[in-house]
């Protein structure tokens, strides 16, 4: 309640102090309660953009659900990140009107996100002159991340796993109980720039999740680097990595699928080489900012004719 108060008040006070011609709410709560009452106070109209984990709480916890069906009734779109996470909302809110429900993905800053001399962080983090094979994102359950520290013993690599959350703890005692040596954990990496030189170090991007991941923006960056993807089928993963294209799907919480993939890619450097130039190309064809704030800007045109 008191949350939901506070946000109510700093909303109420960002509009009238700016005077928006429309709210782009991102996640189905709770904002999207705020940007209701608003809406049916000031009359400015709204777009809700899911990105998956209000659905994930909505499973748990289902007191959430009234106001938000509420809120995504009253917009005039509702975007979902990933045609997956748009099956889930249908199924979820059955009344919601398809009429108003788009597919648009995150996107990736390209001209930011590129292949570069990563000599520096390499020898920051003693990792000059070998395999390495990256995780980045938060470290929760979902992501599934203890599989593949569990696969490192038999992956001929470095792993590297960035980012912090509350599984790490639990993931660095595996490595202490099975006595891994190649697993290094960097913590939250400061700035883009030495996250992409983290990105272009990797050999391969390892996106071991476990639950329907919508769309995980790091495999987008690790695309755009030019990084052989090694991931789940779960979610949205599919809509940016082909398999056997530039990337091999994995079983989910299989540390020996991991490994096998892992060191299959690594054995044949041709063809690892080969899907990060495709990931780079896909990242591009499909995933630019650009092109993605062009179909907003268009659904935004529409809201306020």
């Amino acid at each position: 309640m008191r949350l939901h108060k506070s946000f109510m008040e700093s909303a109420v006070e960002a509009v009238e102090d700016f005077k928006p011609d429309l709210i782009h709410v991102h996640h189905i709560f709770p904002l999207s309660w705020s940007a209701r009452f608003i809406h049916s106070t000031y009359g400015i109209p709204y777009i809700v953009t899911s990105h998956g984990s209000g659905l994930a709480c909505l499973e748990i916890d289902k007191r959430y659900y009234g106001l938000t069906s509420d809120a995504l009734h009253g917009a005039s779109y509702v975007t979902s990140v990933s045609i997956n996470n748009r099956s889930k909302m249908v199924k979820t809110f059955s009344s919601i009107n398809n009429r108003k429900l788009r597919t648009i993905s995150g996107g990736v800053k390209i001209d930011t996100f590129y292949k570069v001399n990563s000599k520096a962080i390499a020898k920051e983090f003693n990792l000059t002159g070998k395999k390495i094979i990256l995780f980045a994102g938060k470290l929760t359950k979902f992501k599934g991340v203890e599989y593949l520290v569990k696969a490192a013993k038999q992956i001929r690599g470095e792993v590297v796993i960035s980012g912090g959350g509350p599984e790490k703890k639990h993931l660095m005692q595996i490595v202490k109980d099975e006595k891994i040596s190649n697993v290094h954990f960097l913590g939250h990496i400061d700035t883009t720039e030495r996250l992409v030189q983290l990105y272009s170090l990797a050999d391969i991007f390892v996106a071991p999740s476990i639950w329907d991941d919508p769309m995980p923006l790091t495999i987008l960056e690790a695309m755009a680097t030019h990084c052989a993807m090694v991931v789940t089928k779960k979610g949205g993963i599919p809509l940016a990595v082909r398999g056997g294209y530039n990337g091999l799907f994995i079983t989910p919480k299989s540390s020996n699928d991991i490994a096998l993939k892992v060191n299959m890619l690594l054995k044949n450097e041709v063809l690892m080489k080969k899907m990060g130039e495709r990931s780079r190309e896909i990242a591009k064809k499909k995933f630019t900012w650009e092109d993605i704030s062009s179909r907003f800007n268009g659904i935004y045109d529409r809201m306020v004719k």
